[in-house]
């Protein structure tokens, strides 16, 4: 399971463990796509046939989702990084305009 955050993954991944017969099993992580490829590869070396799963969401309910979890979660960047006087967690409209600011990704 490639796992994006905020799109229902933990809770395929518990309900696959209910439902993988023993014996089967699979991987999963926070990745990027090549650590994650590397894993696939690992696993198919032992002959079970390594394969990609991921869960998408709809864009706007997933930054909705993300943005919430930001301001809200215990371990979310408003509690870790929200320096007196910054803008970026007041509203969804200046958390997005922080990500937007860049002209590139360099």
């Amino acid at each position: 399971l490639m796992h994006i955050s905020k799109c229902g993954g933990s809770s395929l991944r518990g309900n696959l463990m209910d439902a993988i017969p023993p014996g089967d099993g699979f991987f999963t992580a926070e990745d990027c796509y090549h650590h994650m490829k590397q894993q696939a590869q690992n696993y198919d070396s032992f002959g079970g046939g390594g394969r990609f799963v991921t869960m998408l969401r709809e864009p706007r309910s997933h930054v909705q989702s993300m943005f919430y979890h930001c301001i809200s979660a215990p371990g979310g960047l408003k509690r870790r990084i929200d320096p007196p006087g910054d803008t970026t967690f007041d509203n969804i409209t200046s958390w997005l305009r922080h990500f937007t600011a860049f002209d590139s990704l360099e």
